[in-house]
C-alpha cells in the first residue's frame, strides 16, 4: 500500500528522506526539536542595548566636567592674549559676578566692575602673558559646580621689569541658558602675619 513504511522498501526510504530534508533546511536561528524561533539574538541585541545606554549615561554624566573645563581653557587662552572681551565672555552677566581679586578694591559686585579690574591688571604688561594651570580639580554637577586651582602668572612689566607670582584660585559656576558660566572667583596668596606683606615668591 502506498505511503505504507516497509522494511527496506522504497517508501520508508523516501519518507526519511524527506523527513531530513525538512530538519536540514529549517532557517539559521531555529532551534530544531523546539517549537519557535531562538531567543539567543533577542538577548544579544538586549544585552547590546543595555551596554549602549549604559555609556550614554556614563558620558551624559561626565559631560558637566568636560564643559567646565573647556570654559577654563577658553578663558586661559583668552587671558594669555589680555583679551578683554574674551575674558568676561566667561563670566556670568550683570550683577551676577562677586569676585574676590587680588588686587583692590576687598571685592567687585557686577561684570562691569571686575572688568575694570581685569583691565587695569592687563595694562600693568607688556605684550602677552604666561600662564599655568596646575592640579585643575573641577567638582560639577547638572548646573552648579566649583574648581580649585594653582596659576601661575609671568611676563614683562610695562617699566621692563619681569614678573612672576603663583595665586591660589577658587571659582564657582552655574549653568546659565545651556552654558557654564563663572559668577565667583576667589584669588589670593599666603600672607606672612608678622611683616603683613604677601608672600609672592612661593611655588608649589
Amino acid at each position: 500500500m502506498e505511503g505504507r513504511p516497509r522494511r527496506g522498501g522504497s517508501v520508508f526510504t523516501t519518507s526519511r528522506v524527506r523527513a531530513d530534508t525538512q530538519l536540514t533546511s529549517l532557517p539559521s536561528g531555529w532551534n530544531v526539536g523546539k517549537i519557535g524561533h531562538s531567543s539567543t539574538p533577542m538577548k544579544i541585541k538586549t544585552l547590546v542595548g543595555c551596554l549602549f545606554l549604559s555609556l550614554f549615561a556614563v558620558q551624559c554624566w561626565a559631560s558637566p566636567e568636560a564643559e567646565v573645563r573647556a570654559l577654563v581653557a577658553r578663558w586661559g587662552q583668552a587671558f594669555k592674549i589680555k583679551n578683554v572681551d574674551q575674558v568676561m565672555a566667561c563670566y556670568a552677566p550683570g550683577s551676577a559676578v562677586r569676585a574676590f581679586d587680588i588686587v583692590p578694591p576687598l571685592e567687585c559686585s557686577g561684570q562691569d566692575a571686575y572688568r575694570r579690574n581685569y583691565e587695569q591688571f592687563f595694562a600693568m604688561y607688556r605684550g602677552p602673558i604666561e600662564l599655568e594651570l596646575r592640579d585643575l580639580q573641577v567638582i560639577a554637577g547638572p548646573d552648579v559646580a566649583f574648581i580649585t586651582v594653582l596659576e601661575r602668572m609671568a611676563g614683562t612689566l610695562t617699566d621692563g621689569q619681569k614678573s612672576e607670582m603663583w595665586v591660589r584660585v577658587t571659582s564657582g559656576l552655574r549653568k546659565m541658558g545651556g552654558h557654564w558660566l563663572i559668577v565667583h572667583d576667589h584669588v589670593s596668596v599666603p600672607v606672612d602675619f608678622a611683616s603683613g606683606k604677601a608672600l609672592l615668591e612661593l611655588k608649589p
